[in-house]
């Protein structure tokens, strides 16, 4: 029996798409009830920052992790209307030097970043028209070349352009690629950008429109509680204002109802560290509308037959791949990295781990609060799609136990360590260590006291971000799925089925534009003056 109070609007989903939306829901509307419903106990979704042992100011980004301040307004201003404190997150040295020696290694051969352009280094057996480029280059001559105009095409121009006989939103990007480069220079951007994403079969107008930033120019950011506690401090503040936040509560069943409006049917889960599971018990309540700030694979599983029934959200709910992604942390003593003159950013390899990004020393980095403390971190995999699987085969067995934390171990015996859910085996740990060696080619290096991983395939997440299908003209999509089904009050934001997937940004579009075009919520303070822009943030091709 569902409960007599009648919710104006259940958001369901405490990722930063949701919190968002709550919040600027109850602002707007003070005297409407808005409750907040999250799966787990946990505010943030696919942003999830965990301080490891001995370290307090670095922060493991297990899922997300940086914003770019000139092209990203919305998150922009959002953590200026919350006074969250930032900082830098350098892509390398101090300049000049910059990223320039951050090493690659590839094919069993050691270079550094600035001489991917050298054709007596790189490699790759490539043809003559593709010899002396880096990956960036050969990208950016691939769309030169099929679109010459594209600087002047708008958003809704670009799904007129014809390559080979046909529309580019038809066609995959790497069966356009095989059209125009040889498979050694396809290997070669896939090995060289770092991400399979970037060369994989999607929407060919998603990711060719984003291969013509080559200037390396961006200015990354992050939060100095981690990005995690972007999220969380929206969702204090709708709390405070009067917002009913209910945690550990899992979307099972969605159905409309005889008076217009729409019953839920929840399940209570509990949370064991990071871990969530369904207990069973069952409840259901009664909205008037309902936002659903979820990805492709948490609506999947949510029962509700206007998946079935409507014929738009049949066709389109999977127009986005869901794109699979890992991440894996180590801490270390030491920076060992500063002797091989490596301050921060990513080196890249065709290694299993992929990249490898150097965090921060916990006594160094700005504002720390244990001075001389040694402890660093590094992100020692960040992996996608392809490599994933690799990973997989390492998970089972015992957990990596981890040594003394070298900051408190003068009178300590045993190591802190993480909960179980997000620490892993000891074999991959040491598989990557493995790995970590080769890279840097050396033939042994310090071994890490701690470690944290998070594999986001799988449910409810189904993977870390998205990318459009080819086939689809989403650009007409896009706008749809805010309010998939004509004459129901349900509504979708996320990242997920924006122009910016795989970014805070595109889920605060979504967001935004959802609560303005559909259920006629004006600007705030963060927003005031944005204007949606989907060609500006897609030049960022790191996520």
């Amino acid at each position: 029996m569902a409960d007599e109070k009648v919710l104006d609007f259940a958001v369901i989903g405490g990722g930063v798409g949701g919190v968002y939306s709550a919040w600027r829901l109850k602002q707007a509307r003070p005297d409407a009830t808005v409750a907040l419903f999250e799966y787990s106990d946990r505010i943030g979704g696919k942003l999830f920052s965990v301080a490891l042992p001995g370290m307090r100011d670095v922060y493991a980004e297990l899922g997300g992790m940086r914003y770019i301040e000139a092209s990203q307004p919305l998150v922009t201003g959002l953590i200026a209307e919350l006074g969250l404190a930032s900082r830098p997150f350098p892509m390398g040295s101090p300049e000049p030097v910059g990223d320039k020696k951050n090493f690659v290694y590839m094919r069993r051969r050691h270079f550094y970043n600035e001489q991917f352009s050298d054709p007596q280094v790189t490699p790759y057996d490539l043809d003559w028209a593709e010899i002396g480029r880096s990956p960036n280059e050969i990208t950016d001559n691939v769309l030169r070349m099929l679109v010459p105009n594209y600087a002047e095409l708008s958003f809704d121009d670009w799904f007129e352009v014809k390559a080979f006989g046909k529309y580019l939103w038809e066609w995959g990007y790497w069966n356009l690629l095989y059209r125009v480069l040889t498979p050694e220079a396809y290997a070669y951007l896939r090995d060289g950008l770092g991400y399979d994403t970037n060369v994989a079969n999607g929407n060919a107008v998603n990711l060719m429109f984003t291969a013509g930033d080559t200037s390396g120019q961006d200015q990354y950011r992050t939060l100095v509680k981690g990005y995690e506690s972007l999220p969380r401090a929206v969702a204090k503040q709708f709390e405070e204002i009067g917002g009913d936040l209910r945690r550990n509560q899992r979307l099972a069943a969605l159905e409309g109802d005889a008076s217009g409006g729409y019953t839920l049917h929840f399940e209570e889960t509990t949370t064991d560290g990071y871990r969530t599971r369904g207990t069973g018990r069952r409840h259901s309540l009664r909205a008037e509308h309902v936002i659903l700030g979820l990805p492709r694979r948490s609506i999947e599983l949510v029962d509700w037959a206007a998946k079935q029934d409507d014929p738009f959200l049949r066709r389109n709910l999977d127009s986005v791949i869901v794109q699979t992604a890992f991440k894996l942390f180590l801490g270390y003593p030491q920076p060992w990295w500063h002797a091989l003159g490596l301050q921060a950013g990513r080196s890249i390899t065709d290694l299993p781990i992929r990249q490898t990004y150097y965090f921060g020393t916990e006594g160094e980095i700005s504002g720390s609060r244990e001075k001389g403390n040694l402890n660093s971190l590094l992100m020692a995999s960040y992996n996608d799609l392809a490599t994933v699987p690799f990973w997989k085969g390492l998970e089972a067995g015992e957990r990596f136990p981890g040594l003394p934390n070298p900051w408190t171990a003068g009178g300590a015996d045993e190591c802190e360590t993480l909960h179980e859910s997000i620490t892993p085996s000891r074999q991959l740990v040491e598989e990557a260590q493995r790995q970590i060696v080769e890279l840097h080619g050396q033939r042994a290096l310090p071994e890490p006291y701690t470690a944290a991983y998070m594999d986001w395939g799988e449910d409810p997440f189904g993977g870390g971000w998205h990318s459009w299908k080819a086939g689809y003209r989403y650009n007409e999509v896009m706008p749809k799925m805010r309010q998939p089904v004509d004459g129901q009050k349900i509504y979708i934001c996320g990242a997920a089925y924006s122009s910016d997937q795989g970014w805070v940004e595109g889920a605060l579009e979504t967001a935004e534009l959802m609560l303005r075009e559909n259920l006629g919520i004006g600007e705030h303070a963060c927003s005031r003056g944005w204007q949606h822009d989907p060609l500006k943030n897609l030049k960022a091709r790191m996520r």
